[in-house]
């Protein structure tokens, strides 16, 4: 704030005396007159009221500069360079005979009053300025336009573009202001981080300085266990070896049973291949009874065919005898009509003697299809008798077939039994194979373990031996163990120290 406050009190002062610089100008010297009457501004102000506003700023100044003397990080101070600012640019554009180039100063005097980043401040200089130019268009035109004859429209032209200056202000002033903000909080943070850590490294340090002494304190303890843990080691070495006679001894025992294990599995695998082979006996059987089966049916299908055959004969013999029947009737009735025919051509004479001769042959004719047919007839009777004879013997055949099928579907299922039964007892074998394969692993796993039982034992020994030589070397790693602890005390007054530099620093 003190830094803000100096370095604006002497740009305010050097605006102050720019405008009176704008003063000396127009009032002692023929500076743009020409360029005036070019313009028409010709109204000129009263030279009272001129000098009135060019000590205004002055006067601000005066104040702003005997504040910040006594109070350097006083919050008026802005108020009053705020004031000053927009006094000496009002001072300008009057001293200047309100030239439109003068009026530009407006907005140097705001992008200056930005640089304190309060937002009241740009508001007041805005508000102060448009009090300037409405009430200087109404009520003194020749402060502000320097002619009575300047139009509204363009005025309001200013006024807009410095509201339009201002929000543009008043937005970059508050976008600032919450990044400031947000810089500060994790500003805050961070110290506040830092001051945890400073704690946390003295909470630490002190810690350390516990764990020294109790450091120190369980090196000489360690010395008191260490001749106590050599006075233990003997009876535990006598101990260990024990411990491996007692695993040959079960080594020796475990190798026994892996070698009766072995005469079992022998036998087993015996039985197996036995019961292998039965069962491949027993499944040929089947199928051969299976065989056997299929062609009792083909002999109890033929069979059936073979009546249906006979079946068929004695229905065409019966059509036959039906027929000859109608052959007979025929041949009486052509006999009949042999001799009707007989009798008209007697009666007819000798013109009716060819026909006579023709009528007997066809009686002779009659005669001799009548006795075919009686011929026909008992060879017919004694191939139905035949017939029946054939049915007789297919129907005992097929009799006999079927009990055939039956006694032959019995043996089937005797041999389908007697397979599963074989394929249960290879199926136990192989579950009991595998319960002895099951059983010889764990006893090689026992056995393995044994070994290294053993073996471990007299690592165990040799590392008991071991520890007893390391334990006569322990008293001089005690000693560089009490230096360590000298060591790790010395880097905790170090740390100590870094950790006063960062609170100062922090404090700082």
């Amino acid at each position: 704030m003190k830094r803000r406050n100096q370095l604006m009190l002497g740009i305010s002062s050097f605006v102050v005396i720019s405008s009176l610089i704008v003063h000396g100008l127009h009032r002692f010297t023929t500076f743009a007159d020409g360029y005036q009457v070019i313009r028409g501004n010709v109204s000129a102000a009263s030279p009272i009221a001129l000098t009135l506003i060019a000590m205004l700023p002055v006067i601000c100044l005066i104040a702003a500069t005997v504040l910040y003397r006594m109070h350097p990080r006083s919050t008026t101070v802005p108020l009053l360079l705020t004031v000053t600012l927009t006094f000496s640019s009002m001072s300008i554009v009057a001293g200047g005979n309100g030239l439109v180039e003068y009026h530009f100063s407006i907005f140097m005097v705001l992008a200056l009053i930005a640089y304190f980043r309060r937002v009241d401040l740009i508001l007041i200089s805005t508000v102060l300025f448009a009090i300037q130019h409405f009430a200087g268009f109404f009520f003194a035109p020749s402060f502000i336009c320097g002619t009575t004859g300047y139009p509204f429209s363009i005025l309001m032209i200013h006024a807009v573009f410095l509201i339009l200056t201002s929000a543009a202000l008043i937005i970059q002033i508050t976008v600032q202001n919450q990044e400031r903000h947000a810089a500060m909080t994790r500003e805050t943070e961070a110290e506040t981080l830092i001051i945890n850590v400073s704690q946390q490294i003295e909470t630490l340090v002190g810690h350390l300085k516990t764990n020294t002494i109790h450091l120190k304190q369980a090196a000489a303890h360690s010395v008191i266990v260490t001749n106590q843990i050599a006075a233990a080691i003997e009876p535990i070495v006598d101990s260990a070896d024990g411990q491996h006679q007692s695993m040959q001894h079960g080594t020796h025992q475990l190798e026994q049973v892996n070698q009766a294990i072995a005469t079992i599995q022998m036998q087993m695998a015996s039985t197996a291949e036995t019961t292998v082979n039965m069962t491949a006996t027993a499944r040929s059987g089947n199928e051969e009874m299976h065989l056997m089966e299929q062609r009792v049916e083909e002999m109890v299908k033929a069979t059936d065919r073979l009546n249906q055959s006979v079946d068929a004969m004695t229905g065409r013999s019966d059509k036959i005898q039906t027929i000859l029947a109608s052959l007979e009737a025929i041949a009486a009735q052509t006999n009949l009509l042999a001799l009707n025919a007989a009798i008209e051509a007697a009666r007819a004479g000798e013109a009716g003697r060819g026909f006579a001769v023709v009528a007997t042959e066809v009686g002779h004719l009659a005669v001799q299809s009548r006795s075919y047919a009686s011929e026909v007839t008992d060879v017919l009777h004694a191939l139905v008798e035949d017939t029946d004879q054939i049915k007789i013997t297919t129907q005992a055949y097929a009799d006999t077939l079927t009990e055939n099928r039956q006694m032959t579907t019995r043996v089937g299922q005797t041999f389908a039994d007697m397979t599963q039964m074989i394929e249960d007892v290879e199926q136990s074998i192989r579950s009991i194979q595998t319960a002895r394969q099951g059983v010889g692993s764990q006893m090689l796993d026992i056995g393995e373990r044994m070994d290294t039982t053993r073996v471990a034992s007299l690592e165990v020994r040799r590392g008991i031996e071991t520890t007893a030589a390391g334990l006569e070397k322990q008293a001089g790693v005690q000693y560089e163990f009490e230096t360590m602890t000298e060591s790790l005390s010395t880097m905790t007054v170090s740390l100590e120290q870094l950790v006063d530099e960062l609170t100062q620093h922090t404090v700082r």
